[in-house]
């Protein structure tokens, strides 16, 4: 990868015509290289051109029992990890005796780790040399560690479009992703349910239409932090006679949402770090957030800002088939997230009514 980087700045020196490149020291590239599910570990290795004092890396998705071996343990590096599930591991050089990490590519260490969510990430990581230059790093970060739910609140991802938009990617190689790492929030609670939606998104799918809306690009339970999200940027081929698939449209401000199921509640949450966070593939790392507004009361079909025998007739006459529902209104209904609305949804109803 380093050595790609190179070889096309070099090209753009002769292609524009300006003054020779001088290439710039101090690249990394981190990457997660053997996976073993069964013995609970993961390789992390490193592509590096100059040689390396110190690194620091962030993971998500998985709790580290340790971390040991590579060329970490192999140069004397003092390893340690901390944060609640020590997803913060740092390396360094024990004394001037030692010699630092050389340039090349190598494994640098092995975690030991106990599985949280679905998808291992790297998502943030720094390196220092000589001096205390800082490197230029790059993430090659996420892996699988079991297939992904589309369930809970927040369960019809791309429209429903998730699976075919997954097997266009894994057929074709185009796909646009961000995965978006929630690093801590106190207001988040075990078990909630975390939705992430595009307000100017794309809709529409196999066609040119292009139907603009709301539209939720990824979605997961929150167990503590830190946790990566997958979200989905929509694609466009029209230009070239083809045809479009949903997800966010790049620059538009990321949108978090949470339902609390034990309030029946939908929230907004304020990013607390900056107001807006722009759609864009790669690494999106929120530091904390916030519960910032009430967006939708589970059950309150009748849109009018409480939960009342109102709202319970218009379940039970959807039950009937006297009346059909939007999707919206589906999820609203849908009180203990099942996919369905029956009479179990009427009872939960009630008793949020009696205890109102």
């Amino acid at each position: 990868m380093i050595a790609f980087k190179i070889l096309k700045r070099a090209l753009l020196t002769l292609i524009l015509g300006t003054t020779p490149y001088l290439v710039a020291q101090n690249q990394a590239v981190f990457s997660l290289g053997a996976l073993d599910l069964e013995a609970g570990t993961v390789e992390v290795w490193i592509e590096n051109d100059s040689p390396v004092h110190s690194f620091n890396i962030n993971v998500s998705g998985i709790i580290v029992n340790d971390v040991y071996g590579g060329a970490a343990e192999e140069y004397g590096y003092h390893l340690n990890f901390s944060g609640q599930h020590g997803n913060f591991i740092h390396g360094w050089m024990m004394g001037m005796e030692n010699d630092p990490i050389p340039a090349g590519e190598q494994l640098l260490f092995i975690i030991n780790f106990e599985p949280v969510y679905d998808l291992l990430c790297i998502y943030n990581g720094q390196c220092q040399g000589n001096n205390d230059d800082e490197f230029d790093v790059d993430l090659d970060n996420c892996l699988s560690l079991e297939p992904g739910s589309d369930s809970g609140y927040f369960n019809n991802i791309l429209n429903g479009y998730l699976s075919e938009y997954l097997d266009y990617a894994e057929a074709t190689g185009d796909s646009l992703v961000a995965y978006v790492t929630i690093e801590a929030s106190d207001d988040l609670d075990f078990g909630d349910d975390i939705g992430l939606l595009s307000f100017e998104g794309n809709l529409n799918y196999g066609d040119c239409s292009d139907e603009i809306g709301e539209i939720l690009v990824g979605s997961d339970f929150w167990y503590g932090g830190p946790l990566t999200i997958p979200a989905y940027g929509a694609l466009d081929f029209c230009d070239e006679g083809g045809f479009q698939l949903p997800g966010f449209t790049q620059g538009e401000p990321i949108s978090v949402h949470i339902w609390d199921a034990s309030e029946a509640t939908e929230y907004e949450m304020n990013l607390t770090q900056r107001d807006d966070i722009p759609w864009n593939s790669g690494n999106i790392i929120i530091s904390d957030m916030s519960i910032q507004a009430l967006v939708a009361l589970g059950g309150d079909l009748d849109q009018d800002g409480m939960l009342s025998v109102a709202d319970a007739v218009i379940m039970v006459d959807y039950i009937l088939g006297i009346m059909d529902f939007s999707e919206s209104d589906f999820q609203t209904g849908d009180l203990n997230t099942d996919g369905d609305i029956d009479i179990l949804d009427v009872v939960a109803l009630i008793e949020f009514i009696l205890q109102g």
